[in-house]
């Protein structure tokens, strides 16, 4: 298969919305610090382990998961695909200005 019929089939299409969906800072992001920085430290046991999987694993995936309920919502009304970029692209850059302001707040 050539490069270009890769990117173009579903799964480059996944693989390359799931790369970029790592790399662009989400609005859980801030949880995640606070977590890990302020309430973390001070738990012992069984609730540091439990608090960090729920950290790790979870928080990532329902953000994921309220991603793919726009994307199933956008789809299903049949939005342009302009709309679709601005929608996808304010989504982006909310998690990068709320990560921002954490990162201000937090110190």
């Amino acid at each position: 298969m050539k490069k270009e019929k890769f990117f173009k089939s579903q799964i480059g299409i996944f693989l390359l919305g799931a790369f970029i969906g790592t790399l662009v800072p989400s609005p859980i992001d801030p949880i995640y610090f606070y977590l890990e920085n302020y309430v973390v430290p001070h738990l012992t046991g069984f609730a540091k382990i439990g608090l960090q999987i729920f950290d790790w694993y979870f928080l990532d995936a329902l953000w994921y998961l309220v991603l793919m309920i726009i994307a199933f919502m956008l789809h299903i009304k049949k939005v342009s695909t302009a709309k679709k970029i601005t929608v996808i692209g304010g989504i982006a850059g909310l998690g990068i200005v709320i990560g921002i302001i954490s990162r201000i707040l937090m110190g």
